[in-house]
């Protein structure tokens, strides 16, 4: 996959990536992959296939570079008079999505119930 960085994006649901070379590619909004088109920034670092379209060359496959490269595990200790593990779980699920939809990956989440409170 290419790399690029987004130069323009419209309010129609298109945009141009800037790929270094002369040229700055087009790609429409069906081709973004891992996150909304609604959430792109100019500015924003892309990978991406470039194929051809009906009009020339176009980027296909567009996908948004993670925030981070990698994330360390968060534990979450639970206290039982909060939350049950259940509610606490599709919570985290929740969130978990939402990072994804940012452009995070490898955000993972270990849940452990403790027996007394915690005091931070």
């Amino acid at each position: 996959m290419k790399k690029g960085t987004i130069k323009r994006l419209s309010d129609k649901g298109f945009g141009f990536i800037d790929t270094g070379g002369p040229k700055d590619l087009f790609f429409h909004a069906t081709n973004v992959e891992g996150a909304n088109y609604e959430t792109l920034k100019e500015g924003q670092k892309v990978t991406f296939e470039e194929g051809k379209g009906p009009k020339g060359p176009l980027a296909k496959t567009v996908r948004p570079e993670a925030l981070y490269e990698s994330t360390p595990p968060l534990t979450v200790l639970l206290d039982p008079g909060i939350a049950s593990p259940e509610e606490l779980s599709e919570l985290l699920t929740e969130l978990s999505t939402l990072y994804r939809m940012l452009g995070g990956s490898g955000l993972t989440f270990t849940i452990t119930e403790v027996k007394e409170p915690v005091v931070a």
